[in-house]
């Protein structure tokens, strides 16, 4: 067993940054199921995890003109709690409300 870093990214310059460094053998974890799901299973063998969930733009949900840009780490919780775009896509928050249990859409 190979040893693994695990490194919190606060920008997401500083994510890019340690993906670089991390020379292919890097993850994202932003909610972390599958790729711990895949690393118990070995289809993943990471030397570097890069967690996202402190990168602000990564666990936000931004109303634009004409829509919503949701960061990739945002808690599926998160995005069913939000009443503008329950209204706006009312499919997509019903869609996310079926991945997971509770606990798994809190992350």
């Amino acid at each position: 067993m190979t040893d693994i870093q695990y490194k919190v990214a606060k920008t997401v310059r500083e994510a890019a940054s340690l993906m670089a460094a991390a020379k292919g053998k890097g993850r994202i974890l932003a909610g972390g199921t599958d790729l711990l799901v895949q690393m118990k299973a070995g289809m993943v063998a990471p030397g570097t995890i890069v967690d996202v969930k402190k990168i602000a733009e990564m666990v936000s949900i931004v109303e634009k003109k004409g829509g919503f840009t949701i960061g990739a780490a945002t808690p599926a919780a998160v995005i069913g709690e939000h009443k503008k775009l329950r209204k706006a896509w009312p499919g997509v928050v019903e869609a996310i409300n079926l991945i997971g249990s509770t606990q798994v859409q809190g992350r």
